[in-house]
């Protein structure tokens, strides 16, 4: 627990590199944050999911029979906006349709309403192949909420969690790192 919040701690401040690295998660990280997913407001298991650790990739899937379902792949993340953060998928498999998804909040009150719930898509349905990127402004630009769009400008630094939801098989990845990307 204490790596994570160290992990969650570390901001990366860009002076002039073209690339700072913010967070990387291994296999490993991703299977020990890894939860299924629970409705935000009962508590209530809304979705089954597994995650293992096979050949060194994390492997997330189904379970219990469910055609659908998935689970959080991350901590809570402190992200500012205004350094245009790029997720990086390593080496993403989908053996069926699957996506990443985030939820998100505001450092402040009322800044946006939380996208809990379902979260909101970072990327469609049927584009995890290989080496994905994921513009988060981007991501967001598409499938937010107008009001959270409408917030992030002014208030540049939110927490955002990752997951991935798929109908069907399963998706392995061998790593996630989100960079700050300058001009």
């Amino acid at each position: 627990m204490s790596k994570w919040l160290a992990l969650a701690l570390m901001v990366a401040v860009v002076a002039s590199a073209a690339e700072v690295v913010v967070y990387h998660f291994t296999p490993e990280m991703i299977a020990a944050a890894w939860q299924p997913f629970l409705d935000p407001e009962s508590g209530e298991f809304l979705a089954a999911g597994t995650v293992s650790l096979v050949d060194g990739k994390a492997v997330v899937g189904l379970s219990f029979g469910e055609p659908w379902g998935g689970g959080v792949i991350s901590p809570w993340l402190l992200l500012d906006m205004s350094k245009n953060p790029v997720i990086i998928l390593h080496n993403v498999q989908p053996t069926d349709k699957w996506t990443l998804k985030a939820h998100l909040r505001g450092l402040k009150p009322d800044v946006f309403t939380p996208v809990e719930g379902w979260g909101t898509y970072l990327i469609g349905d049927n584009n995890l192949s290989g080496d994905v990127e994921i513009d988060v402004a981007e991501g967001l630009r598409q499938f937010a909420p107008v009001g959270v769009i409408r917030a992030i400008p002014k208030n540049p630094l939110i927490l955002i969690r990752l997951w991935f939801w798929g109908v069907g098989g399963s998706v392995s990845v061998d790593g996630i790192t989100i960079v700050y990307r300058t001009e």
